[in-house]
C-alpha cells in the first residue's frame, strides 16, 4: 500500500502548519530516570522505562535507511490528539512531537477517511523500517503511550539491539513534578515566594540534616552568589533546604523559598539545581525563574468601595472609591499628570451616571480629595452619580489615570448600581 510510506517529515511540518494553535513547546526537559522512552532502530522495538524499571514494550515502525529516525536524546514537546494532514488527506492518531521544530513525531498508524469509514495503516508494517522519520506505534499502544509520557519526557534513538537507558539510578537524582510560574515580574524590594516540588528518583534517602542535607543551590555558575537573596536563605547561594525529611525514592518533596528583587531594572534568568552537601549536585534538572524587576511610575491597587447602590430614577448618591499607589511616582490632583478616576470598559465611554454639576466631564468622575500622595499611601475618590430616567441593574466599571501620561492598571474595580 503506497500511501504507507508517505514521509513522516512531510506530514509533521503540513501538521505544524494547520495546528499552531495546539502547539505548545514545552519551557523545560523533566530530568532524571523518572520516565524514559528508549527506542532500538536495530530491534524495531520501543521500551518504556518508569523509576529505571522497565513497564512496557511495542514494536514499532521508524524511518527508511534513506530518511532514518534521528539518532539522539530527544523529548516530547506536544501532545495532538488526532492530527490531520491536508496535503495527504490522512490522520495520525496520538501524535508526540520529539523535536522542538515540529519535524519528527511518535503517533499511531495513520488512517485515511473516507465516505465508507476508515482504512488503516496495517499493523503488519511494524517491526520495519517504513516511515520516513517518524515513529509508528499500532493504535492501542499509541494511546496508552500518549496519556503516560507528558512534555518532557526523555526520548532515546539509537541503533544498537537492546536498551541503552540507563538503569542503575544514581546516588542522587530527581525529576521535577511542578513548580510555582516560571515568569514573574516583582518591583525593586519587593519579597515573593517560589516553590519547586521535586520526585526523588536516585538510590539515596533524602535528608534535611545529617551528613549530606539536601539543599537547593544556586546554578549556572554553581554556587553563585543570588542578587535576590535575603536574610531568610541558609546562604546567599543556598535558598532553602527541603521541607521534609526521610523521602525516600519516587516519593515527593518541596522546596520553598523567598526572594526579595534587587534594585536594577531588568530581566533576570535564576537557575537552581538540588545539592546533597559533602556528596554530589544532582543532575541538571533545570529549575529555572524568569524574573522580571520593573516599577512602573504610575500603578495602583484597589483597596476598598463604597456599597453598591439603589437609586430612584433623577435621585443623587455620593460614593467613594481608594486606591493604593503602588508605582514609583508621587500623585497629585492638579498640575501635570493629575491622577483622576475614570470611566472604563470601555475606557473614555460616557457615563449614563454623569452628573453635570460635579463631574470633570462625561469620562472623567473626579480628581482624588488628597492634594498629593506619596507611594504606598491611599488616595480617596469621592463623586456623585446621578440616575437616569430608565429603571434597571447597572454596571459601571472604573479605572485610574494620571492625565496625559498613562492609564493604570484595569483591576475590574465596578459598581453594580440598581434604578428603581
Amino acid at each position: 500500500m503506497k500511501k504507507a510510506t508517505i514521509s513522516g517529515l512531510i506530514l509533521a511540518l503540513a501538521l505544524v502548519f494547520l495546528q499552531t494553535d495546539n502547539y505548545k513547546f514545552v519551557q523545560k526537559a523533566a530530568a532524571g530516570g523518572g520516565k524514559v522512552i528508549d527506542i532500538s532502530i536495530n530491534d524495531q522495538r520501543m521500551t518504556i522505562i518508569e523509576d529505571y524499571r522497565i513497564i512496557n514494550e511495542f514494536a514499532i515502525s521508524t524511518g527508511t535507511w534513506d530518511m532514518p529516525t534521528p539518532l539522539g536524546t530527544h523529548y516530547i514537546y506536544n501532545h495532538i490528539l488526532n492530527a490531520y494532514s491536508t496535503p495527504y488527506d490522512l490522520y495520525m492518531p496520538h501524535w508526540m512531537a520529539i523535536t522542538s521544530d515540529g519535524g519528527y513525531g511518535i503517533h499511531g498508524l495513520p488512517y485515511w477517511q473516507y465516505s465508507w469509514g476508515r482504512v488503516y495503516e496495517g499493523e503488519n508494517h511494524l517491526g520495519w523500517r517504513v516511515s520516513h522519520g517518524c515513529i509508528r506505534l499500532a493504535l492501542s499502544n499509541a494511546e496508552w503511550l500518549y496519556s503516560w509520557a507528558p512534555n518532557g519526557t526523555k526520548v532515546i534513538i539509537h541503533n544498537e539491539s537492546g536498551v541503552q537507558a540507563p538503569f542503575t539510578p544514581p546516588d542522587y537524582d530527581a525529576d521535577i513534578i511542578d513548580q510555582s510560574p516560571q515568569r514573574i515580574t516583582i518591583k525593586p524590594g519587593e519579597t515573593t515566594t517560589l516553590w519547586v516540588k521535586l520526585k526523588n528518583t536516585g538510590k539515596h534517602w533524602w535528608y534535611n540534616v545529617g551528613q549530606n542535607p539536601i539543599h537547593l543551590g544556586t546554578d549556572n555558575p554553581q554556587d553563585r552568589a543570588s542578587v535576590f537573596s535575603n536574610n531568610s536563605w541558609i546562604g546567599d547561594n543556598r535558598p532553602t533546604k527541603l521541607d521534609s525529611s526521610g523521602i525516600a525514592n519516587t516519593q515527593e518533596a518541596t522546596f520553598s523559598f523567598t526572594i526579595t528583587a534587587p534594585n536594577e531594572i531588568k530581566e533576570y534568568e535564576e537557575h537552581f539545581r538540588p545539592v546533597a552537601e559533602n556528596h554530589s549536585w544532582f543532575a541538571d534538572s533545570d529549575i529555572t525563574w524568569y524574573i522580571n524587576v520593573w516599577e512602573p511610575e504610575y500603578s495602583s491597587q484597589w483597596v476598598s468601595q463604597s456599597n453598591y447602590p439603589t437609586l430612584d430614577q433623577g435621585e443623587t448618591a455620593t460614593l467613594q472609591i481608594r486606591y493604593k499607589n503602588t508605582g514609583g511616582k508621587t500623585w497629585y490632583n492638579n498640575g501635570t499628570y493629575p491622577v483622576r478616576l475614570a470611566t472604563s470598559h470601555p475606557k473614555d465611554r460616557q457615563s449614563t451616571f454623569h452628573d453635570s454639576n460635579t463631574w470633570l466631564s462625561g469620562n472623567r468622575l473626579t480628581n482624588m480629595e488628597e492634594s498629593q500622595i506619596a507611594p504606598g499611601e491611599i488616595a480617596t475618590f469621592n463623586f456623585e452619580i446621578r440616575a437616569p430616567n430608565k429603571s434597571g441593574l447597572y454596571t459601571e466599571y472604573f479605572q485610574l489615570v494620571a492625565e496625559g501620561k498613562n492609564w493604570m492598571e484595569d483591576q475590574g474595580v465596578f459598581l453594580n448600581i440598581n434604578v428603581q
